[in-house]
């Protein structure tokens, strides 16, 4: 899922089975589906839409410029909530306005990946065991960077600004935060 942000008609945190051959090579798997796919259907039209929308204005803007003006787009679109429907995906950030990391992450890696950028989301269980967390690693010429828009979303919830915090920082740092 992590790879095809996309695919938001999947239950993201449900149990997978997968079937393996005697090489322990998985041959397929059964999924747990969030939505019909009527649903699905509606839902990416109206995501698809919006994607498009904020893509024409990145047109001519270098890499960095793009990956700068997602995160703003997002930071000033988006609320912090894990609550509600579509949270984990890209209907929940650009329709809703609401959203956690992972859909926050997915909906940057749509937008990186429309741009030709090269991302991918990290995600996992954090150190001190609270739940869980998504964030991309963006390459911006040349140079793999970190970004975490949902830490530096959640921090300017109280401010007027970007804070950039989190945004291009090294492996490090974020190690060092989490």
């Amino acid at each position: 899922v992590y790879e095809c942000p996309e695919m938001m008609q999947y239950d993201q945190v449900g149990t997978y089975t997968y079937y393996m051959n005697e090489n322990g090579d998985v041959t397929s798997c059964d999924l747990i589906y969030d939505m019909t796919p009527e649903e699905y259907a509606s839902k990416y039209e109206a995501v698809n839409r919006e994607l498009q929308n904020i893509y024409q204005n990145l047109s001519g803007l270098s890499d960095l410029e793009i990956e700068q003006k997602i995160y703003e787009y997002i930071i000033s679109h988006v609320t912090y909530d894990r609550t509600i429907e579509d949270a984990d995906n890209a209907y929940g950030v650009l329709i809703r306005g609401k959203a956690k990391c992972d859909g926050i992450a997915l909906t940057c890696k749509w937008l990186l990946d429309l741009c030709g950028i090269p991302n991918y989301i990290l995600a996992g269980d954090l150190p001190d065991g609270s739940d869980g967390h998504a964030w991309n690693v963006v390459e911006i010429d040349g140079q793999w960077y970190d970004l975490d828009i949902t830490r530096d979303d959640m921090d300017s919830e109280f401010i007027e600004q970007y804070l950039y915090g989190f945004f291009n920082v090294s492996d490090t740092f974020i190690r060092n935060h989490y």
